[in-house]
């Protein structure tokens, strides 16, 4: 019976504290939904009605928070956060990907949060450096026609000059998607 009575006290108390005094629990959204992930509509539906009445930040769920502009994120963005670990990693990581309306899903578990890492983690690798190889390739091969090598001809050359062409050349094809302007070189 102690028991049932301890398992009772500790279910509540759960809920008064995620309703009322998690770190997350002033953000607009449902009062259930803090406690509930399946509460209602489907959380784009209610993601769009919530931002229209509550503004850009809202809660989706007890861990998951929907913010319509990443300058909603950076607002509530706090070093201490156990839910955001790194600043701007996930955006930079996926910004090409996502539609303006971004999810941030947070946990505060670390289990959870290696779960999702082991999600996240190959999709967002393949996206940043998909592509890459190849520019290096491409980038590799013209380099070698500039050399000018001849079979059975030995020949002494300065590599310094090729080796910053190539460098500038993949700046331009990863960072920027055009050849680096010899304005910004400079300053870079």
């Amino acid at each position: 019976m102690e028991a049932v009575i301890v398992a009772s006290v500790l279910c509540v108390a759960y809920a008064v504290y995620y309703v009322y005094f998690d770190a997350l629990a002033k953000i607009p959204g449902p009062r259930l939904a803090k406690l509930c992930p399946h509460t209602g509509a489907a959380p784009e539906a209610c993601s769009i009605n919530l931002t229209a009445d509550e503004g850009d930040v809202v809660r989706l769920g007890p861990s998951e928070l929907s913010f319509c502009s990443i300058s909603a994120h950076d607002t509530i963005y706090s070093a201490n956060c156990a839910s955001f670990i790194t600043y701007g990693a996930f955006e930079s990581a996926v910004e090409g990907l996502c539609p303006p309306g971004v999810s941030f899903v947070s946990y505060h578990s670390p289990a959870e949060q290696k779960e999702l890492r082991k999600v996240l983690h190959p999709a967002i690798r393949l996206a940043v450096t998909g592509g890459l190889e190849a520019h290096h390739e491409r980038r590799f091969n013209e380099l070698v026609a500039r050399l000018n090598i001849k079979p059975g001809t030995p020949i002494c050359v300065n590599l310094t000059g090729l080796l910053e062409q190539l460098e500038w050349d993949l700046i331009g094809d990863v960072g920027l998607g055009y050849p680096v302007p010899e304005s910004m070189k400079g300053t870079m």
